[in-house]
């Protein structure tokens, strides 16, 4: 009886869970169990909410900032973007990061973080790093962007920028270093405001002149010049189309007049330049309304060619009437011989793929030919 007790309370202690208790060798286990974080509970098991901003700053650290929704992080992390480069890249709108980068650019003088700028600020912040005027383009440019910077002249190597330093700083000692002579006297004409062109031989005192006239922007000089030369004309032309003033040719030697009022119709696209040209200068003329009504392809130009030559006239209504684009109807109503006229209106119609413009043709015969098109 006794060892069926026995036997008994044996199973019972088996069968009820007890194990030995496990021994503590000293080893610590290489078993690592991640554990989700859960909301911090105060003793009544209420929840609480963590100020993850505060916590960030208190404790240095903008990761905490990753834990708030999104939209809110940036904010959350800008009180520390300037600390290191690191929390500056944590920012996600450009707008919160620009200030940043300008500041670990210029402390760690680092110009490769202007790389991670837009355009127009990475420019800025190159200026600011690299050697003065690196960013400036052009040999004369950056030579002038020297001279400005340390207040003399001692970056130019070319004539052009001790002319230009020399005028913008009335430096006539800068204008004495220019090689060329009529530029050099052109810059102490208009640094003295004493003519130091009339003493030069014929071409150089031309050019002397023009370079004044150019700079200062005032006509007077190109009449000073002799009036059948080259310079002269250039002169006189470059002041008719800068001021939209024809009349200023009339100071030109009357052959080269008609030059200067058809580069002054080309280039200002004003027919009045071809219009005062001499009606004897026929072949100048009929040159300058066909260059104009090719350039503009308009046909209504030619008429003034037909009338001084009706073979030229032809080839001019050719020019303007058979090229891919720009034709209309008040383009061609404008014509004045019946024949381009109706041409005009037939050529448009195929274009526009628009038979009511026939209509417009007087001539029965050319209407129907024009209608027969569309059949």
């Amino acid at each position: 009886m006794k060892r069926f007790i026995f036997i008994l309370l044996a199973g019972m202690l088996f069968f009820s869970g007890c194990v030995k208790p496990p021994v503590d060798d000293g080893q610590t286990s290489n078993v690592t169990i991640d554990t989700p974080e859960v909301p911090v509970e105060d003793e009544e098991n209420e929840t609480i909410e963590i100020d993850w901003a505060k916590e960030a700053l208190e404790q240095n650290n903008p990761s905490f900032c990753l834990k708030l929704e999104k939209e809110n992080r940036d904010e959350c992390i800008l009180p520390l973007s300037n600390i290191s480069l690191e929390n500056c890249l944590m920012l996600e709108g450009y707008e919160y990061k620009r200030e940043c980068l300008f500041y670990h650019a210029y402390t760690l003088k680092d110009q490769t973080i202007c790389d991670l700028m837009s355009t127009e600020d990475k420019n800025e912040c190159l200026e600011e790093l690299l050697p003065p005027c690196t960013l400036v383009n052009g040999s004369l440019e950056k030579q002038l962007c020297l001279a400005e910077l340390y207040g003399n002249d001692s970056s130019c190597i070319e004539d052009d920028c001790f002319f230009r330093y020399a005028i913008e700083n009335s430096n006539a000692e800068s204008c004495e270093k220019i090689e060329e002579l009529p530029r050099m006297s052109a810059c102490l004409t208009i640094v003295l405001d004493k003519n130091n062109c009339s003493g030069l031989e014929e071409s150089n005192r031309d050019y002397c002149y023009w370079l004044v006239a150019e700079e200062k922007k005032s006509a007077s000089y190109c009449y000073k010049m002799d009036f059948e030369s080259t310079i002269a004309l250039e002169c006189f032309t470059y002041f008719a189309i800068r001021e939209s003033k024809p009349n200023y040719c009339e100071g030109l030697f009357v052959l080269q007049r008609w030059d200067c009022y058809t580069d002054y119709a080309i280039e200002t696209l004003d027919v009045g330049g071809c219009d005062k040209i001499d009606d004897l200068a026929s072949a100048s003329k009929v040159k300058c309304y066909n260059e104009l009504a090719v350039l503009l392809n308009d046909p209504r130009i030619c008429n003034e060619v037909y009338a001084i030559s009706g073979n030229l006239g032809i080839n001019c209504y050719s020019q303007t009437l058979f090229v891919e684009n720009g034709l209309n109807l008040a383009k061609c109503s404008g014509i004045i011989p019946p024949d381009w006229k109706n041409k005009c209106y037939t050529i448009l119609a195929e274009r526009e793929n628009d038979p009511l413009i026939c209509n417009y043709i007087e001539s029965e015969s050319a209407k129907s030919t024009c209608h027969n098109k569309f059949n």
